[in-house]
C-alpha cells in the first residue's frame, strides 16, 4: 500500500518520546508498504535512517514554539485549546494539498493530536484515503490531572486556570478530531476507554508504545554517574515537558532528602535534554545532577541503581518504563506512570504515590539486590520482551487491512 505519515518531529537518533514512536512506525511500515513521510524536523537531526529504509521524506524546519504569553493569549480569544495550533504550519498545509494527489495514498496516518490541524486539508486532497490519527495521549486527562496538581499551590493558581481550560476546550476538540477520522489509535486500554467516555464511536485500537530491544544490548554503565559514589536514582525524559518538569521537582525536594535521611551518598539524576530554569536549579541542592542533553540516555538507565518516575501528571503510556525494563533496571513509580501496562506492582516495579511510599521503595531497592535484580528481570521479561516494536507493529498492521477493507 502507499502509506503517509504526517509527523510532528522525525529526527535521527529519534530523542524523546513521540520521535522515538514517530520513528518507529515509519520505519517498520516502509518494510511492507511504500511510504511517505511529512512534516517537522531539525536539519542537524536529519532522519537519514528513513531515507535509507526507502521513506520519501518531506521534512520543513519545526514552527517556533509558542511562548506562555501566546497561549494565554490563545486562551482568552479562542475556543481551540493551545494543543490546535501548537505545530501549525501554513507552508505543510500548502504541502500536503499539492502533493497527496499525486501520491494517492491509501492510508494517511497522522501523528499526535497536535497535528490533527491537517484533517481538512488531507480530507480535501485524498477523500478516498482512510485517515487515521495516532493518539500519543488522552490529552484532556493529562491537563485534568495537571489542574489537580496545580490546585495544591496556591501560586500555581495561574497555571491552574489555563489547565482548566485546556482540559474543558480538549474535551470538545478532542472528541471533533477523532470523529473526523477513519480510525484512532489508542496507548493504551485505558485511553482507549478515556476517549470514548467523550463520546468517540469511531473504531478505536490498541496500539502500545515499543522498545527495539537489539539496541539496548551493548549500553555500559556511563563513567559519568558510576564514578561517583550512590546509590544513584536516575529520572529520564525531556525536561521542559511538564509532567516531567513536575515529577523532577517533586521527586528533588519531597521525596529525595527522605532518601538522603538513611542513605547520604545517594544521587539523584535528571537526564534529558532542555531543562528549563525550574529544573537547573535543583542543581543547588546537595546530591541533585541535572545533565541536560547527552548524546545517548541508555548508559546513564545503564547505571542507575533504580529507575525513578514520579509522575502525578500523565496520559498514555511512557517509554522511558520501557528503556529501564530493556536495559533490566529496577523501577520505583507511581501508578500514573506505570498505566497502560501490564505491571504487576511488587514484581515488575515498585508503586507508590506519596513522597514518604517512594523514599521507602527507592530505599528498600538500593538495600537488597537480589530485590533489585528480581525487579530487573522481571520487568524484561513482562513488559519489554511483549513490546518489542516488531510485535507493536503487527497490531497496526491490523488496523491498515480493517481499515483498507472497510
Amino acid at each position: 500500500m502507499r502509506v503517509v505519515f504526517v509527523a510532528q518531529r522525525l529526527v535521527s537518533p529519534p530523542d524523546g518520546g513521540t520521535p522515538i514512536r514517530n520513528y518507529n512506525l515509519i520505519l517498520r511500515a516502509a518494510e511492507h508498504h511504500q511510504v511517505y513521510a511529512y512534516g517537522f524536523s531539525d536539519p542537524r537531526l536529519w532522519p537519514h535512517a528513513l531515507q535509507e529504509a526507502g521513506v520519501q521524506l518531506r521534512l520543513l524546519p519545526s514552527p517556533p514554539a509558542r511562548s506562555l504569553r501566546q497561549r494565554f493569549r490563545t486562551m482568552l480569544t479562542s475556543s481551540e485549546p493551545d494543543m490546535a495550533r501548537r505545530s501549525h504550519s501554513l507552508e505543510l498545509l500548502r504541502l500536503l494539498a499539492g502533493e497527496l494527489p499525486g501520491v494517492s495514498p491509501d492510508i494517511v496516518q497522522v501523528q499526535a493530536l497536535d497535528m490533527a490541524y491537517v484533517l481538512p486539508t488531507v480530507r480535501r486532497a485524498v477523500p478516498e484515503a482512510s485517515v487515521i490519527l495516532d493518539q500519543h495521549n488522552a490529552e484532556y486527562v493529562l491537563q485534568r490531572r495537571a489542574l489537580a496538581v496545580d490546585l495544591t499551590r496556591p501560586r500555581r493558581w495561574p497555571m491552574a486556570a489555563y489547565s482548566a481550560w485546556q482540559w474543558l476546550s480538549l474535551r470538545r476538540y478532542e472528541r471533533r478530531v477523532c470523529q473526523q477520522c477513519d480510525a484512532v489509535l489508542a496507548m493504551s486500554e485505558q485511553d482507549a476507554l478515556a476517549l470514548r467516555a467523550l463520546g468517540v464511536d469511531t473504531p478505536i485500537a490498541v496500539v502500545p508504545n515499543g522498545v527495539d530491544l537489539a539496541s539496548y544490548v551493548a549500553a555500559p554503565p556511563a563513567e559519568e554517574v558510576t564514578r561517583l559514589p550512590g546509590p544513584h536514582f536516575v529520572f529520564p525524559g525531556k525536561m521542559d515537558f511538564r509532567p516531567n518538569v513536575d515529577a523532577a521537582l517533586w521527586f528533588a525536594r519531597s521525596v529525595f532528602p527522605l532518601i538522603r535521611r538513611c542513605i547520604p551518598d545517594a544521587r539523584f539524576w535528571v537526564v534529558g535534554r532542555e531543562p528549563n530554569r525550574h529544573v537547573l536549579s535543583l542543581q543547588n541542592l546537595p546530591n541533585v545532577h541535572i545533565t541536560g542533553e547527552v548524546p545517548d540516555v541508555r548508559p546513564y538507565v545503564s547505571a542507575a541503581t533504580a529507575v525513578v518516575v514520579p509522575l502525578r501528571i500523565g496520559a498514555g503510556t511512557k517509554l522511558k518504563i520501557l528503556e529501564a525494563a530493556a536495559l533490566r533496571r529496577p523501577l520505583v513509580a507511581t501508578s500514573v506512570a506505570m498505566e497502560g501496562y501490564d505491571a504487576v506492582a511488587g514484581r515488575d516495579a515498585l508503586v507508590a504515590d506519596t513522597s514518604d511510599g517512594l523514599a521507602a521503595a527507592c530505599i528498600e531497592v538500593a538495600r537488597n539486590e537480589p530485590l533489585a535484580a528480581a525487579l530487573g528481570a522481571a520487568a524484561y521479561r513482562n513488559l519489554a520482551q511483549p513490546l518489542d516494536w516488531r510485535h507493536v507493529y503487527a497490531r497496526l498492521e491490523t488496523v491498515y487491512a480493517r481499515s483498507i477493507s472497510d
